[in-house]
Protein backbone atom coordinates (compact mmCIF):
# COMPACT_ATOMS: atom_id res chain seq x y z
CA UNK A 1 0.00 0.00 0.00
CA UNK A 2 1.30 3.03 -0.85
CA UNK A 3 1.07 6.54 0.64
CA UNK A 4 1.63 10.46 0.48
CA UNK A 5 5.26 11.15 2.07
CA UNK A 6 4.85 12.51 5.79
CA UNK A 7 6.42 15.61 4.64
CA UNK A 8 3.37 16.32 2.64
CA UNK A 9 0.84 15.91 5.27
CA UNK A 10 2.75 17.60 7.97
CA UNK A 11 2.40 21.59 8.24
CA UNK A 12 4.95 23.28 7.26
CA UNK A 13 5.79 24.31 10.88
CA UNK A 14 6.09 20.48 12.45
CA UNK A 15 6.49 20.38 16.37
CA UNK A 16 7.18 16.84 15.49
CA UNK A 17 11.24 15.95 16.92
CA UNK A 18 13.03 12.92 17.38
CA UNK A 19 11.89 11.30 21.02
CA UNK A 20 15.20 10.50 21.36
CA UNK A 21 17.66 13.21 21.03
CA UNK A 22 14.68 15.54 20.00
CA UNK A 23 16.58 16.42 16.77
CA UNK A 24 15.13 17.40 13.58
CA UNK A 25 13.36 14.68 11.63
CA UNK A 26 14.27 14.66 8.02
CA UNK A 27 10.90 13.00 6.97
CA UNK A 28 10.30 10.93 3.32
CA UNK A 29 7.46 8.60 1.62
CA UNK A 30 8.99 5.60 4.18
CA UNK A 31 9.42 7.84 7.70
CA UNK A 32 11.66 9.76 9.21
CA UNK A 33 15.01 9.74 9.83
CA UNK A 34 17.17 11.93 12.92
CA UNK A 35 19.65 14.30 11.55
CA UNK A 36 21.12 14.22 14.63
CA UNK A 37 21.52 10.69 16.04
CA UNK A 38 20.60 8.96 12.97
CA UNK A 39 17.34 6.82 14.48
CA UNK A 40 14.85 6.02 11.82
CA UNK A 41 11.20 5.67 12.64
CA UNK A 42 8.74 3.80 9.81
CA UNK A 43 5.33 4.75 8.52
CA UNK A 44 2.62 2.50 9.91
CA UNK A 45 -0.31 1.22 7.75
CA UNK A 46 -2.45 3.84 6.95
CA UNK A 47 0.35 6.24 6.87
CA UNK A 48 0.82 7.46 10.43
CA UNK A 49 4.47 8.08 11.99
CA UNK A 50 5.69 5.19 14.18
CA UNK A 51 7.89 7.50 16.81
CA UNK A 52 7.98 5.39 19.68
CA UNK A 53 11.97 5.03 21.17
CA UNK A 54 14.19 2.05 20.29
CA UNK A 55 14.59 1.05 23.45
CA UNK A 56 10.66 1.14 24.69
CA UNK A 57 9.33 -2.51 25.32
CA UNK A 58 5.77 -0.94 26.04
CA UNK A 59 3.28 -3.59 24.82
CA UNK A 60 -0.80 -2.63 25.39
CA UNK A 61 -2.82 -4.24 22.68
CA UNK A 62 -6.52 -3.06 23.17
CA UNK A 63 -9.51 -4.60 21.96
CA UNK A 64 -11.57 -4.06 19.36
CA UNK A 65 -14.43 -2.93 21.77
CA UNK A 66 -12.56 -0.92 24.01
CA UNK A 67 -11.89 0.90 20.64
CA UNK A 68 -15.35 1.15 19.47
CA UNK A 69 -16.26 2.29 23.34
CA UNK A 70 -13.40 5.28 23.07
CA UNK A 71 -14.65 6.47 19.73
CA UNK A 72 -18.14 7.41 20.99
CA UNK A 73 -17.43 8.03 24.98
CA UNK A 74 -14.31 10.26 23.80
CA UNK A 75 -16.35 12.67 21.75
CA UNK A 76 -18.99 12.99 24.09
CA UNK A 77 -16.50 13.86 27.23
CA UNK A 78 -14.59 16.18 24.76
CA UNK A 79 -17.98 18.18 24.34
CA UNK A 80 -19.26 18.15 27.46
CA UNK A 81 -16.39 18.51 29.69
CA UNK A 82 -12.86 18.74 27.90
CA UNK A 83 -14.37 22.34 25.79
CA UNK A 84 -15.02 24.43 28.42
CA UNK A 85 -11.39 23.91 29.73
CA UNK A 86 -10.12 25.76 26.59
CA UNK A 87 -9.31 29.38 26.56
CA UNK A 88 -9.49 31.23 23.80
CA UNK A 89 -6.05 32.16 23.18
CA UNK A 90 -4.92 28.35 23.45
CA UNK A 91 -3.67 27.61 19.61
CA UNK A 92 -1.75 24.45 19.86
CA UNK A 93 -2.76 21.43 22.08
CA UNK A 94 -1.81 17.80 22.74
CA UNK A 95 -3.54 14.68 23.58
CA UNK A 96 -0.94 12.22 25.52
CA UNK A 97 -2.76 8.77 25.28
CA UNK A 98 -5.23 10.16 22.76
CA UNK A 99 -6.84 6.33 22.35
CA UNK A 100 -8.46 6.63 19.07
CA UNK A 101 -8.39 10.48 18.75
CA UNK A 102 -11.86 11.20 18.48
CA UNK A 103 -11.42 13.73 21.62
CA UNK A 104 -9.33 15.85 19.40
CA UNK A 105 -11.10 15.10 16.25
CA UNK A 106 -14.41 16.63 18.00
CA UNK A 107 -12.36 19.51 19.45
CA UNK A 108 -10.76 20.86 16.45
CA UNK A 109 -14.82 20.76 15.03
CA UNK A 110 -15.73 22.87 17.82
CA UNK A 111 -12.92 25.53 17.96
CA UNK A 112 -11.37 25.18 14.20
CA UNK A 113 -8.57 27.45 15.34
CA UNK A 114 -6.92 25.31 16.87
CA UNK A 115 -4.22 23.20 16.28
CA UNK A 116 -4.78 19.34 18.06
CA UNK A 117 -2.32 17.01 18.18
CA UNK A 118 -1.92 13.14 19.19
CA UNK A 119 0.04 10.52 20.47
CA UNK A 120 -0.31 7.36 21.61
CA UNK A 121 0.95 3.86 21.45
CA UNK A 122 0.91 2.14 17.95
CA UNK A 123 -1.74 -0.62 19.14
CA UNK A 124 -4.32 1.85 18.84
CA UNK A 125 -3.63 2.10 14.98
CA UNK A 126 -7.11 0.37 14.32
CA UNK A 127 -8.70 2.84 16.18
CA UNK A 128 -7.18 5.57 14.48
CA UNK A 129 -8.29 4.32 11.31
CA UNK A 130 -12.00 3.50 12.38
CA UNK A 131 -11.80 7.46 13.55
CA UNK A 132 -10.45 8.34 10.78
CA UNK A 133 -8.27 10.74 12.55
CA UNK A 134 -5.87 12.88 10.51
CA UNK A 135 -2.07 10.76 9.99
CA UNK A 136 -0.84 14.28 9.62
CA UNK A 137 -1.74 15.21 13.21
CA UNK A 138 -1.45 11.80 14.85
CA UNK A 139 1.58 10.24 16.04
CA UNK A 140 2.91 6.49 17.51
CA UNK A 141 4.50 7.33 20.50
CA UNK A 142 5.77 6.89 24.40
CA UNK A 143 4.11 9.54 27.07
CA UNK A 144 7.63 8.85 28.39
CA UNK A 145 9.48 10.25 25.63
CA UNK A 146 7.50 12.66 23.46
CA UNK A 147 8.41 13.14 20.41
CA UNK A 148 7.04 17.11 20.33
CA UNK A 149 9.64 20.13 20.69
CA UNK A 150 10.01 21.69 24.26
CA UNK A 151 7.60 25.14 25.01
CA UNK A 152 5.22 24.13 21.76
CA UNK A 153 2.05 23.55 23.51
CA UNK A 154 -0.37 26.28 24.76
CA UNK A 155 -2.49 22.97 26.39
CA UNK A 156 -2.02 19.85 26.88
CA UNK A 157 -4.52 17.10 28.18
CA UNK A 158 -3.71 13.39 29.63
CA UNK A 159 -7.29 11.59 30.02
CA UNK A 160 -6.84 8.06 31.90
CA UNK A 161 -3.61 7.29 31.41
CA UNK A 162 -1.61 8.38 34.80
CA UNK A 163 -3.16 4.75 36.47
CA UNK A 164 -1.59 2.68 33.38
CA UNK A 165 1.78 4.58 33.55
CA UNK A 166 4.50 2.17 34.83
CA UNK A 167 2.28 -0.81 35.18
CA UNK A 168 2.54 -3.61 36.41
CA UNK A 169 6.17 -2.65 37.51
CA UNK A 170 7.25 -2.61 41.20
CA UNK A 171 6.33 0.72 42.59
CA UNK A 172 8.95 2.50 42.65
CA UNK A 173 9.82 2.06 39.15
CA UNK A 174 5.87 2.90 38.56
CA UNK A 175 6.63 5.92 40.09
CA UNK A 176 9.33 6.96 38.27
CA UNK A 177 7.86 6.54 35.17
CA UNK A 178 5.02 8.64 35.85
CA UNK A 179 7.55 11.13 37.51
CA UNK A 180 8.91 11.27 34.00
CA UNK A 181 5.68 11.32 32.19
CA UNK A 182 4.44 14.37 34.19
CA UNK A 183 8.22 16.34 33.47
CA UNK A 184 7.68 15.17 29.64
CA UNK A 185 3.99 17.19 29.90
CA UNK A 186 6.17 20.19 31.73
CA UNK A 187 8.92 20.00 28.84
CA UNK A 188 6.58 20.39 25.76
CA UNK A 189 4.40 23.24 27.35
CA UNK A 190 5.19 26.29 26.71
CA UNK A 191 5.42 28.94 29.65
CA UNK A 192 1.97 29.65 30.80
CA UNK A 193 0.60 26.51 29.14
CA UNK A 194 -1.15 24.07 30.83
CA UNK A 195 -1.69 20.24 31.66
CA UNK A 196 -4.51 18.49 32.57
CA UNK A 197 -4.43 15.17 33.95
CA UNK A 198 -7.89 13.12 34.60
CA UNK A 199 -7.70 9.81 36.09
CA UNK A 200 -10.19 7.89 38.69
CA UNK A 201 -9.22 8.82 42.75
CA UNK A 202 -7.20 6.37 44.23
CA UNK A 203 -8.93 7.90 47.54
CA UNK A 204 -12.98 7.27 46.49
CA UNK A 205 -13.29 3.60 47.20
CA UNK A 206 -15.03 2.88 44.00
CA UNK A 207 -13.29 2.33 40.54
CA UNK A 208 -15.93 3.31 37.69
CA UNK A 209 -13.10 2.03 35.06
CA UNK A 210 -10.72 -0.45 36.37
CA UNK A 211 -11.45 -3.80 37.33
CA UNK A 212 -9.17 -4.74 40.57
CA UNK A 213 -10.70 -8.12 41.45
CA UNK A 214 -7.11 -10.35 41.12
CA UNK A 215 -5.31 -7.19 42.53
CA UNK A 216 -4.86 -7.11 46.65
CA UNK A 217 -6.19 -3.93 46.56
CA UNK A 218 -9.48 -6.00 45.84
CA UNK A 219 -12.62 -5.65 48.37
CA UNK A 220 -15.36 -7.36 45.91
CA UNK A 221 -14.69 -10.12 47.66
CA UNK A 222 -17.01 -8.07 50.88
CA UNK A 223 -20.71 -8.56 51.26
CA UNK A 224 -21.09 -5.04 50.06
CA UNK A 225 -17.84 -5.45 47.64
CA UNK A 226 -19.70 -8.05 45.59
CA UNK A 227 -22.96 -6.62 45.43
CA UNK A 228 -21.73 -3.65 44.41
CA UNK A 229 -19.68 -5.41 41.54
CA UNK A 230 -22.67 -8.09 40.33
CA UNK A 231 -25.10 -4.58 40.28
CA UNK A 232 -22.92 -2.17 38.45
CA UNK A 233 -19.79 -3.28 37.61
CA UNK A 234 -17.86 -1.16 39.76
CA UNK A 235 -15.18 -2.02 41.59
CA UNK A 236 -14.36 -1.55 45.27
CA UNK A 237 -10.82 -1.20 46.60
CA UNK A 238 -8.65 -0.30 48.89
CA UNK A 239 -7.34 3.34 49.56
CA UNK A 240 -4.41 3.10 50.49
CA UNK A 241 -0.88 1.30 50.09
CA UNK A 242 0.94 1.22 46.69
CA UNK A 243 -1.57 1.10 44.27
CA UNK A 244 -1.89 2.32 40.65
CA UNK A 245 -4.21 5.03 40.95
CA UNK A 246 -3.20 8.01 42.48
CA UNK A 247 -4.18 10.79 44.99
CA UNK A 248 -4.08 14.24 44.20
CA UNK A 249 -1.53 14.80 46.82
CA UNK A 250 0.47 12.22 44.80
CA UNK A 251 0.18 14.21 41.58
CA UNK A 252 0.68 17.40 43.06
CA UNK A 253 4.19 16.40 44.85
CA UNK A 254 5.36 15.26 41.49
CA UNK A 255 4.19 18.29 39.52
CA UNK A 256 6.03 20.51 41.62
CA UNK A 257 8.79 18.49 41.53
CA UNK A 258 8.64 18.73 37.58
CA UNK A 259 8.24 22.18 37.44
CA UNK A 260 4.64 23.32 37.63
CA UNK A 261 3.98 26.58 39.50
CA UNK A 262 0.22 26.81 39.92
CA UNK A 263 -1.96 23.14 40.63
CA UNK A 264 -5.30 22.77 41.30
CA UNK A 265 -8.64 20.90 40.97
CA UNK A 266 -10.94 21.01 38.57
CA UNK A 267 -14.53 21.12 38.47
CA UNK A 268 -16.22 17.36 37.12
CA UNK A 269 -19.65 19.08 35.99
CA UNK A 270 -20.54 17.04 32.98
CA UNK A 271 -17.50 15.00 33.10
CA UNK A 272 -19.28 11.38 33.29
CA UNK A 273 -18.07 7.78 33.06
CA UNK A 274 -20.29 5.73 34.92
CA UNK A 275 -23.09 5.18 32.38
CA UNK A 276 -20.53 2.88 30.03
CA UNK A 277 -20.18 0.38 33.02
CA UNK A 278 -22.79 -2.03 34.26
CA UNK A 279 -25.06 1.02 33.56
CA UNK A 280 -28.15 -1.43 32.46
CA UNK A 281 -28.13 -3.41 35.97
CA UNK A 282 -27.61 0.20 37.81
CA UNK A 283 -30.73 1.61 38.34
CA UNK A 284 -31.10 4.22 40.10
CA UNK A 285 -27.32 4.13 41.01
CA UNK A 286 -26.26 5.80 37.17
CA UNK A 287 -28.19 9.02 37.70
CA UNK A 288 -27.45 9.49 41.29
CA UNK A 289 -23.90 9.68 40.46
CA UNK A 290 -24.11 11.72 37.73
CA UNK A 291 -26.15 14.37 40.06
CA UNK A 292 -23.32 13.41 42.75
CA UNK A 293 -20.57 14.59 40.38
CA UNK A 294 -22.16 17.04 38.45
CA UNK A 295 -22.80 19.67 41.50
CA UNK A 296 -19.16 18.30 43.56
CA UNK A 297 -17.44 21.54 44.49
CA UNK A 298 -14.43 21.67 42.04
CA UNK A 299 -11.71 22.49 45.76
CA UNK A 300 -13.28 19.17 46.90
CA UNK A 301 -12.15 17.13 43.70
CA UNK A 302 -8.38 16.82 46.10
CA UNK A 303 -10.07 15.16 48.76
CA UNK A 304 -11.56 11.53 49.16
CA UNK A 305 -15.02 12.62 48.40
CA UNK A 306 -14.31 12.97 44.53
CA UNK A 307 -14.75 9.93 42.39
CA UNK A 308 -12.47 11.36 39.47
CA UNK A 309 -9.11 13.71 40.16
CA UNK A 310 -9.15 16.83 37.36
CA UNK A 311 -5.65 18.29 37.86
CA UNK A 312 -4.55 21.41 35.68
CA UNK A 313 -1.02 22.04 36.04
CA UNK A 314 0.32 25.60 34.95
CA UNK A 315 3.93 25.59 33.61
CA UNK A 316 6.04 28.07 34.80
Amino acid sequence: MSFESTAERLPLVSPIVCPECHGSLDHHEAGADCQSCSATYPVLDGGYLNLMPRSSTIAIVPSDDYLADQIDRGAERAERWLARQLRQDDRNALDIGCGTGSIGKVIVELFPTIDVWGVDLPSNLSGWQSAGVDPGRVVAGSALDLPFESNMFDLVWSIGVIEHIGEPDPPAARMSDRMRYISEMMRVLRPGGRAIIVAPNKLFPVDPAHDWSTTPFDWSATAFGHRLYERAHLYPHATWGPHPLMSFAEVRRMARTAGACKIRSLNMANYFEFAHVGAARAGWLVPAARLYLNHLPGWLGATPLAPYLAVELTCA
